[in-house]
């Protein structure tokens, strides 16, 4: 006689259902950094409020912007700052530079941010080369 054959059941219940969840904490690498994931919404604003405290980023502290050449946004203190962290502890992209770094409103942003220089980068999502939806007329392809 053949016995049945089964399939375990934890992979496969991870298959159908999602990931077990668990207790553990990912830690990441180096304390000193901070990331978040947000989206671009009206006016170019981010919402990402613990990245931004993370940083020590208090309400009216204005930031510089600079474009990298990988097309990723450089926030950090300056007196000459553009953007102004607000009450909610959001900012507000500035137009020029969301178009040069291809940014429109309800794309994803990885923010990733380094404590002791209290500096935040803002990068977008890659663009697939086929994507005919939005065109932009940057750098990064």
């Amino acid at each position: 006689m053949i016995p049945a054959l089964v399939p375990p059941q934890g992979q496969l219940q991870e298959l159908i259902h999602g990931p077990v969840p668990t207790d553990q904490i990912v830690r990441v690498a180096d304390g000193d950094l901070v990331y978040g994931v947000s989206s671009v919404s009206d006016g170019g604003r981010i919402a990402d409020k613990h990245v931004l405290t993370a940083l020590g980023c208090r309400p009216s502290i204005r930031l510089e912007v600079a474009v990298t050449e990988t097309g990723a946004l450089l926030l950090h203190p300056g007196a000459r700052g553009t953007v102004i962290v607000t009450s909610n502890g959001h900012i507000r992209l500035p137009y020029r530079q969301r178009r040069r770094a291809c940014l429109f409103v309800g794309d994803r942003v990885l923010l990733l941010g380094r404590r002791s220089t209290a500096r935040l980068l803002v990068y977008p999502r890659p663009r697939s080369a086929s994507s005919s939806r939005r065109r932009c007329r940057c750098s990064r392809r």
